[in-house]
């Protein structure tokens, strides 16, 4: 699935941990979702499924490239993150 990168704005999910999400007035009959950054900065489309909402943390992954995103949050309010992947941007993989 070919990416319309208008569509699109870089979120941060917790410091340093960024996606793509849909755009507000560009979403038509679409449910709110977000959208790998490695893919979407290879040109593809690739949704981050959230595997995990905890009362301590979110986990979200990529089917494609395989990244894995933890979102831990603290007393307060603070997020803390984990990023998990063999994603290299050099080779694709």
């Amino acid at each position: 699935m070919e990416c319309r990168k208008d569509r699109y704005k870089l979120i941060s999910l917790a410091p340093n941990v960024m996606a793509y999400a849909v755009k507000e007035d560009m979403r038509d009959s679409e449910p709110p979702h977000l959208i790998c950054a490695n893919c979407y900065n290879q040109g593809q489309k690739r949704f981050l499924n959230q595997t995990i909402h905890g009362s301590k943390y979110d986990r979200y992954n990529c089917g494609t490239c395989k990244e894995e995103l933890e979102v831990h949050r603290r007393s307060g309010g603070a997020v803390q993150f984990r990023a998990i992947s063999d994603y290299d941007p050099y080779d694709g993989r």
